[in-house]
């Protein structure tokens, strides 16, 4: 029922400058890969499409979440039965908000879960200003990360399919230049897209509320909302 998506941001977050790499176990040239997810996320296909990123590329880092000891070791045996370097693949502990936004900011591109898309971890990339593609599956925890770009001004970094997906980013992988372009991007939409703009937000929110109760004082009960076709938050 909100215009644009149901995640609020906080834009009283300050824009921080990226750590030092060396500080998180990141070695200064490679090409760094964020998927800070829970563990519970990296399904299998998802698992396969990454180890297929990193099979592509061999500067590519692998950035993780560490989540208990037995994930741990699971997803660094099979990181190793693939073929790849054990260095590749880090696994990062959890930080205080702030503290991580400042490390996540080191990241090269933000790596995406299905069919459970990332949530806040898609919101935190884009607050870092580090670019996310995702697509649209069928539900609505598939769907959140298309619903954060679209509200960022961002809706051609939603994807058709996996496949779709693998292709652009093995493209951002190896350009460079395509990744500060998304960057810059990313940077004016902090300045001006709906998903940045928390009072807009709030105002969308309190319309909802406004609504219901002025039907449950006219009706007696509250019925479903439906938002109308280009509808606006009014000013309160």
């Amino acid at each position: 029922r909100l215009p644009d998506s149901y995640q609020p941001f906080d834009d009283r977050r300050p824009a921080l400058a990226a750590d030092a790499r060396a500080a998180h176990g990141l070695p200064d040239d490679a090409l760094v890969l964020a998927a800070f997810h829970q563990p519970y996320k990296l399904s299998a296909e998802v698992w396969a499409l990454w180890l297929r990123l990193a099979q592509a590329e061999p500067r590519a880092v692998l950035w993780l979440l560490s989540g208990n000891p037995q994930s741990d070791a699971c997803l660094r045996a099979r990181w190793q039965a693939a073929g790849l370097a054990p260095g590749r693949l880090v696994l990062a502990p959890k930080l205080p908000l702030l503290a991580h936004l400042q490390r996540l900011a080191c990241a090269d591109l933000a790596l995406d879960t299905f069919p459970v898309n990332g949530h806040t971890t898609s919101s935190d990339a884009l607050h870092a200003g580090v670019p996310l593609l995702s697509f649209a599956g069928e539900g609505l925890a598939a769907r959140v990360s298309a619903s954060l770009l679209h509200a960022a001004g961002l809706a051609d970094a939603v994807c058709a399919d996996l496949d779709e997906l693998e292709q652009r980013l093995l493209h951002l992988m190896r350009d460079a230049a395509a990744r500060r372009q998304w960057r810059e991007r990313l940077h004016a939409a902090r300045q001006q897209a709906p998903l940045f703009d928390t009072r807009r937000h709030a105002r969308a929110f309190e319309d909802l509320l406004l609504r219901a109760a002025a039907q449950v004082r006219q009706r007696g009960r509250l019925q479903p909302l439906d938002a109308l076709p280009g509808e606006q938050p009014s000013a309160h």
